[in-house]
């Protein structure tokens, strides 16, 4: 069973993963100092790098399309352009992209940042801490420093850094700034760099080098978007920019150019709050009334909103011989821009567009128009005509079935679920299991947030239907988990000597008595304490008689439970009807002791039954059995081809191992989501005194209110689950309500019941806490009568203050992989895979932040009001930066049958080959893979790099990822090596490549001589070993080769 531990009084949801992009914002912001901020991109900008991360559908339970659009191409260098889908559900208020709902254009890159605090570049002290640093604010003689950073001058300070994420083709990550304003990677895959350009503040640009030295150039003029949710101008600034440039090392350039569109502000959606419950403390006498107490909190509201001030979209991509325009069907003014076409041009000659068709809703408001891709056709440009040449067709789930945006009928992470809610997203707690009064007197008034699947999947994606006139079909489903309750269980007696006459239930189990008939004097039954979850069992019993009017003893009876392995009655229940009543009902509880076996007896005393009838019903939750209930949340369930034939290519995914695919116990318990905070407020007065007379002498009271807020956004998000690892050791993670990830995956070929066989996958995830407790409020000068005020204020004080920034390189990972043969219904394993990663932290840093908990009435004896903060939750932050390497891989192909549900395979006859992967140098390049095959010897390859050959013309151009030498080794044998040189001054490109005799390793020999090149880079001329000269010659402006 799966280990669950949420983290209670979360108030926000600002999880930076591709969850509802409205979480991002925090409730209520303002420009008060006090007030948490953070500042996010444009929603698309945003999206897009968020996609770049999403490199595991089955991890994510997402869809994977990818259309390919074209590639535009500068000679050797390359960029593809294509449409991309990878997101299983469509929010109530999502926005569009410029390609539709969960579509994307790739056609450039983008880097966007989230600004926290202050923004990096305008702050006037930004807090980057090392350990030393914060160990020294824990000790008594840096009591200042702390009082300095956290209550003193913090308008001065920016306590968290901007986080930055990029992505273009074959790339993604994130980063933040240092102080000296270098990126640092938080996802140090050791593939490029990333530098700023000049003074950041002013160019805002940025150029990332990849390991072949290819550059891309980001931000600068007309190429950055600016957002803002304040107006403090240090709140708001840059929070995207875009690509521009892509320049290889021989010189070819792509070029990308962006138009400006009018500022637009966009809506994302409406925070609630309202006072749920309270408590008071008035230290005075009660009959000093509640003008003591301070005011309890108001219903209020806030939109959510986002100005983007100089949005961008991408309008022209451009090579020496080739350019791509993006014509949009929208006017600039419009919130949500779409593109209409895609005209590709050769040589200045238009020879190629591609036309999007879109599914619109009724919508005439800006803010809440929603547009589906349908199709999207090609065409050839010939002579001023247009020839259909093929399309692309897409299927949804009820697009146009979805509520509009900004609607109130949403579950509680955001989706459609159909209630016809009033004007607010407050919900009724009681459809979630919570048992409040107000609810039930106002059951008209608050939201319905339970999901509802049938709704949930509305505007998903459903099929692609494809040129070719085939297609490939998607099935969802909603998250499922163990009702909180386990099925109830019932054993049940019934005796007496007559049918009862009243169908009334709650006078006798009418039914249950007609199903027994003929009644006898005594019923018995047994109940083992293995059949109960828990050890607590419910006795209701009933007993009625027929005859009205008064007879001394209508009916009498006994309830007995006895020990059947001592014959002892452990428990008795005598039930008597008086010749006044005619029914008589009562209930109690028993608790089972484990491994023990109970008979149960209802049996009508001294014979006394006047025409009754009575019922004895023992209920008891069911060990092992669970209902099924839907947590929310939406997943890929089954995805196929269907051909001429029917279905084909059918994979149905299931969200567990192999072992548990019907095992509900596996399942989590239902989330209930906790919309509920707290705060605390305190206040003096002075003692009541009627209007008629002075006030009495005497020292100040204090009234104080400790409140229970409901919001209408859910207040914990995060979940800390556990899993198993190849090692069998518990590993935690942390798992997103907004952004759920699956680490172990099964996958059933052919049908449900692996018809065709099947995969077992597992992936890494991370458990990387951003924020934690530097240093609680005491409840020193807290006034309340209540224990758990300062815990409940310290919840939601420490979750206000939440960061989370996911690492993405520690996620997603395949650590295993089982692969399954169905033979004969049987299912078996043909081979399996292991991978170990070694994570390595490369870099740290902290800083800490303070929030006031509750305000004091009195400054304790002793303390200075100006540096007082034990009324303050004082918060650590931590960023650390990750290199992820792959450090061993074992493989296993099995040569006899394996059932697929083996845990231990060592018994069975199999081919194991074991890799070793080195990364021994500056670089963390790939140094060498030494693979121990299945008959024992080994096989080694080594590679050396620009800095292992002490090539500093590659080293200066960025070109550290090449191998410039590669060797292979059998039993430590050299088998073969080669080498390619750089050795022209005049540019970047290759020489020469040489191999090397076996025999003498010293001695080598040239292979092959690149004599010449072109100014494009193009060989015009090489060399092979026997001396034989070929020329080749280039046309079409330089692009093809034509003659050799």
């Amino acid at each position: 069973m799966k280990k669950i531990v949420i983290c209670a009084g979360l108030i926000l949801a600002n999880n930076f993963t591709a969850q509802e992009f409205s979480t991002l914002m925090k409730t209520g912001q303002n420009d008060d100092d006090s007030s948490l901020n953070i500042n996010p991109p444009s929603p698309e900008s945003y999206y897009r790098t968020q996609f770049g991360n999403l490199q595991f559908n089955e991890f994510k339970g997402n869809p994977n399309v990818s259309i390919p659009i074209h590639t535009i191409s500068s000679n050797k260098l390359k960029h593809p352009i294509s449409l991309t889908y990878s997101k299983a559900g469509v929010k109530v208020n999502d926005t569009p992209n410029t390609v539709g709902m969960n579509w994307v254009l790739e056609a450039g890159g983008v880097i966007n940042r989230t600004i926290y605090d202050k923004k990096d570049e305008m702050a006037g002290y930004r807090l980057l801490l090392d350990v030393n640093d914060l160990t020294q604010l824990s000790s008594p003689q840096e009591e200042l420093t702390l009082v300095n950073y956290t209550r003193g001058n913090v308008a001065h300070y920016d306590h968290q850094p901007d986080i930055f994420n990029f992505s273009f083709p074959g790339y993604s990550g994130s980063f933040y700034l240092d102080h000296n304003f270098k990126p640092v990677l938080l996802t140090q895959d050791n593939n490029l760099k990333i530098e700023t350009v000049g003074i950041f503040k002013e160019t805002y640009t940025f150029i990332i080098t990849t390991f072949d030295g290819t550059k891309y150039t980001f931000g600068g003029t007309g190429a950055t978007e600016k957002t803002t949710v304040r107006a403090n101008a240090f709140l708001n600034g840059v929070t995207s920019f875009f690509l521009t440039k892509i320049e290889n090392t021989a010189g070819h350039k792509i070029e990308f150019s962006y138009t400006q569109v009018s500022p637009n502000v966009t809506l994302l959606g409406l925070n609630e709050s309202a006072s749920l419950a309270s408590s008071l403390y008035d230290q005075g006498m009660p009959a000093e009334g509640t003008s003591s107490f301070p005011p309890s909190t108001s219903y209020s509201q806030s939109i959510k909103k986002l100005n983007i001030n100089d949005p961008k979209i991408l309008t022209q991509i451009t090579t020496d011989t080739e350019k791509v325009l993006i014509n949009y069907a929208t006017v600039p003014s419009e919130t949500f821009q779409k593109v209409g076409n895609i005209t590709i041009a050769s040589h200045n000659i238009n020879n190629r567009k591609i036309v999007f068709e879109y599914i619109h809703n009724s919508a005439t408001d800006p803010q809440k128009k929603r547009f589906f891709l349908e199709k999207v056709k090609e065409y050839t440009l010939k002579n001023g005509q247009e020839n259909f040449v093929q399309e692309h067709q897409f299927e949804y789930n009820n697009p146009l079935a979805l509520p509009d945006r900004l609607s109130f009928s949403m579950d509680y992470l955001g989706y459609s679920n159909g209630k016809s809610n009033p004007n607010t997203l407050l919900p009724n707690l009681n459809l979630f299991g919570a048992d409040y009064t107000l609810f039930n007197q106002n059951t008209d008034y608050y939201a319905d947030r339970r999901p509802d699947f049938n709704f949930t999947k509305n505007g998903t994606l459903a099929s692609v239907i494809y040129p070719t006139k085939g297609k490939t079909v998607f099935e969802y489903e909603p998250v499922p988990a163990r009702s909180l309750k386990p099925v109830e269980g019932e054993k049940q007696q019934v005796i007496g000597n007559t049918q009862a006459l009243w169908a009334d239930d709650s006078l006798i189990d009418y039914d249950l008595v007609n199903s027994h008939l003929p009644l006898s004097g005594e019923s018995s039954g047994s109940l083992q304490a293995s059949e109960v979850e828990g050890n607590s069992i419910q006795i209701e019993l009933k007993l009625h008689s027929n005859v009205q009017t008064n007879f001394a003893d209508k009916g009498k009876a006994q309830f007995d439970i006895i020990d059947t392995a001592t014959g002892q009655v452990v428990y008795t229940k005598p039930i008597f009807l008086s010749k006044t009543i005619y029914y008589i009902g009562e209930s109690d509880n028993f608790t089972v002791q484990p491994n023990k076996t109970y008979q149960l007896k209802y049996r009508i005393l001294n014979n006394i039954c006047r025409e009754c009838s009575g019922t004895a019903v023992i209920k008891y939750p069911k060990k092992g059995e669970w209902n099924i209930v839907q947590n929310g949340n939406i997943r890929l369930k089954k995805q196929y081809d269907v051909s001429e034939n029917g279905p084909v290519n059918i994979k149905r995914i299931y969200y567990t191992d192999y072992r548990n695919i019907n095992n509900i116990a596996a399942l989590d318990f239902q989330y209930i989501p906790n919309f509920k905070s707290f705060r605390f407020d305190q206040k003096i007065y002075a003692p009541y005194t009627p209007p008629s007379q002075n006030p009495t002498s005497g020292s100040p009271l204090v009234g104080s209110i400790s409140e229970t807020i409901l919001n209408s956004e859910p207040q914990v998000t995060m979940v800390n689950k556990s899993i198993l690892n190849n090692d069998g050791e518990i590993n935690d993670y942390n798992y997103n309500i907004y952004d759920p990830v699956y680490p172990v995956v099964s996958i059933s070929y052919g049908g449900d019941m692996f018809e065709n066989g099947g995969e077992e996958k597992k992936f890494t995830t991370s458990n990387i806490q951003n924020s934690y407790t530097f240093r609680p409020p005491t409840d020193d000068g807290l006034f309340s009568n209540s224990g758990s005020t300062l815990s409940n204020i310290i919840g939601s004080t420490q979750n206000t203050m939440l960061w989370d920034v996911p690492v993405g390189n520690l996620n997603g990972n395949l650590i295993s992989q089982k692969v399954f043969g169905n033979r004969n219904g049987q299912l078996y394993l043909k081979k399996s895979t292991q991978n170990d990663y070694r994570p390595d932290q490369v870099n740290l840093i902290s800083s800490v932040a303070g929030m006031t908990v509750f305000p004091l009435a009195f400054v304790p004896s002793g303390s200075n009001a100006g540096t007082y903060i034990n009324n303050m939750y004082i918060s650590g932050y931590m960023l650390p930066s990750y290199s992820v390497f792959l450090d061993k891989s074992i493989s296993k192909e099995y040569m006899e049958d394996v059932p697929a549900n083996v845990t231990d395979d060592s018994g069975y006859k199999k081919m194991v080959t074991t890799t070793h992967y080195n990364y021994d140098n500056v670089e963390k390049q790939l140094s060498k893979t030494t693979a121990v095959l299945p008959d024992g010897r080994t096989e080694e390859t080594g590679y050396k790099y620009a800095h292992d050959k002490g090539n500093q013309k590659l080293i200066n151009a960025s070109m550290i990822g090449i191998p410039l030498e590669t060797e292979v080794k059998k039993d430590s044998k050299t088998i073969s090596k080669t080498e390619t040189r750089y050795d022209n001054p005049l540019n970047l490109l290759p020489s020469s490549v040489l191999s090397y005799d076996i025999q003498t390793p010293t001695a080598s020999s040239t292979e092959v001589t690149y004599d010449k090149y072109d100014e494009k880079g193009n060989i015009q001329q090489y060399t092979s070993r026997s001396g034989v000269s070929t020329t080749i010659i280039w046309g079409y402006n330089k692009t093809q080769p034509i003659a050799r």
